[in-house]
């Protein structure tokens, strides 16, 4: 009889314990994406100097440096530690992203993605760096932009907005898109 109450006790305990650890769900990954964003791209003067001549140019691809060339978002906690937002990460490894986003402001700067070997100027991206700073409430961006001729490093920081994670995206997304900007302007 003592061996029956004990056994009921066990699986009864077993049950409570398992019970609670199906019950409770894994912490959800929330999905973001760059975007190009228009209020950058269609103002007057930026168009003014995209429009002076149409460029065909070869487009070499987007590289990143490995620490932030997979979907991991990176944060700065401090000058010597990178580190991952562990519930969010980007929709597609970040440089599909960029590539995406170039093909869409070539549209805007005047430039004719080739694919032909028969025009000379070229260019490629390398993105160094992209992070959120903690103790500077920053994000940075390092962009290198190698042309035929030379390589550019664009540098852009972008303060973030108090609120939530939403506004740390919405900063990466303007470094990302002054910085795209910056380089059509390179290329012109």
């Amino acid at each position: 009889m003592g061996m029956g109450i004990f056994k009921n006790f066990f699986i009864l305990s077993l049950i409570l314990v398992l019970g609670g650890c199906l019950g409770k769900e894994l912490p959800k990954i929330q999905h973001y994406e760059l975007s190009l964003d228009s209020k950058i791209w269609n103002q007057d003067t930026i168009q003014k100097n995209l429009a002076k001549k149409r460029h065909f140019i070869i487009y070499q691809g987007t590289e990143a440096s490995f620490k932030i060339a997979s979907k991991k978002i990176a944060y700065k906690a401090n000058a010597n530690t990178i580190g991952y937002f562990v519930k969010s990460e980007w929709i597609e490894p970040l440089p599909l992203m960029i590539d995406s986003l170039v093909a869409k402001a070539a549209k805007y700067s005047n430039v004719l993605l080739s694919e032909s070997t028969s025009t000379k100027d070229s260019f490629k991206l390398q993105i160094l760096d992209l992070y959120y700073d903690e103790r500077s409430e920053v994000v940075v961006l390092n962009l290198l932009v190698r042309t035929q001729d030379s390589n550019h490093l664009l540098t852009r920081k972008v303060e973030v907005q108090s609120g939530g994670f939403g506004e740390i995206i919405e900063a990466m997304n303007q470094a990302i898109n002054f910085a795209l900007l910056d380089s059509f302007l390179l290329l012109h």
